[in-house]
């Protein structure tokens, strides 16, 4: 019986590279050349990216060993290698830091205060590419409890042979309302671009709903603008992504076609018969996702503004804000007053 095996040596220098050297022991089974090049490829990538870890890991553990007053961050940095074999990720350019910014009551040792300077860095056949558009700063302070970047690979949704990638920034701070921002990425002209058909796109996540192989964008679609206050001043948004932007074959997305509303329709499967709103549900920053669904999903299936602006109304006309600063937030009559993009029958 024949095998193949890779192994793969030699050291890295900024992303890395690799070298394989082949032989063969008894008798293989039929690879092809695809094959092989497909595997090579995939081994490739995730050293590269373990390479981009460690080398962001040994510049934190240096500046650590210069910090013996409090603890140096360390953001999750994403890297991804896409099937063509191009590998994304981040990279610490230069790190920041300053004494623990802390409460007086606070006596254990604390995150440092700290800006990490990172830069998106591409790597392909011909070598590693500092993406100029892809410069960021990470802040940390005591009261930080998350702020990191991630990156999946999508598909090449023009067809142009660049794999469009997904970057999220995760953020949240104590006592503050979380951050996330997500994007479409494109490289183009030796750069790193927003790719144009989903820049204006408010989008949360992605997932092939229809399993043609091009990830669709999940959204909160037109209802992503409507948010709620909490006693800090904090806006939080209302409900969760019952959208999906489905990719089209010419590079587009498009919310509304078949595919689209078979999603929505499997996040509002019937018409909601009611929606009871009572004063909790106006108050306050969380536990409303539920009624937001519900009151959108009434919109989808054809209830009038009107009625919502009732059921809010006969809770809260005559409401003493004197008693509860915070209750009767109008969030739900704003839902209410955005057009359903299209309608479930």
């Amino acid at each position: 019986m024949m095998r193949t095996w890779a192994i793969a040596v030699g050291g890295f220098a900024a992303l890395g590279g690799v070298t394989f050297f082949f032989w063969k022991i008894g008798s293989p089974p039929a690879q092809t050349a695809a094959a092989v090049a497909n595997v090579a490829e995939s081994e490739a990538g995730a050293d590269a990216c373990t390479a981009l870890h460690d080398a962001n890991e040994a510049v934190l553990e240096k500046l650590q060993q210069g910090k013996k007053d409090c603890h140096i961050v360390r953001p999750d940095l994403g890297c991804v290698t896409t099937r063509t074999g191009v590998t994304w990720g981040y990279r610490i350019a230069r790190t920041r830091t300053e004494p623990a910014e802390m409460p007086a009551e606070h006596n254990e040792i604390q995150d440092c205060a700290t800006d990490h300077d990172v830069e998106l860095v591409r790597r392909d056949s011909a070598g590693t590419k500092v993406l100029a558009g892809g410069h960021e700063t990470l802040s940390y302070t005591w009261s930080t409890k998350q702020n990191d970047l991630s990156l999946e690979a999508l598909a090449d949704y023009d067809g142009d042979g660049e794999i469009e990638i997904l970057r999220l920034h995760d953020a949240l701070a104590h006592e503050g309302s979380p951050e996330h921002d997500v994007a479409v990425l494109t490289f183009k002209d030796g750069d790193v671009k927003p790719y144009p058909p989903a820049a204006a796109l408010k989008i949360d996540a992605q997932r092939d709903i229809d399993g043609d192989g091009r990830p669709d964008l999940l959204s909160r679609g037109p209802y992503a603008s409507v948010t709620v206050s909490d006693a800090l001043g904090n806006e939080w948004n209302v409900g969760s992504a019952m959208f999906a932007y489905h990719a089209l074959p010419n590079g587009a997305f498009e919310l509304g076609d078949a595919a689209s509303i078979a999603y929505t329709r499997s996040r509002c499967p019937s018409a909601p018969k009611d929606v009871p709103i009572t004063l909790d549900d106006t108050t306050g920053a969380t536990g409303h996702e539920a009624l937001a669904d519900s009151l959108v999903c009434a919109r989808l299936w054809g209830m009038p503004q009107e009625k919502i602006d009732r059921a809010w109304g006969s809770v809260c006309r005559g409401f003493d804000a004197t008693e509860n600063p915070f209750g009767c937030q109008t969030w739900p009559t704003a839902l209410a007053s955005i057009a359903p993009p299209f309608t479930l029958r």
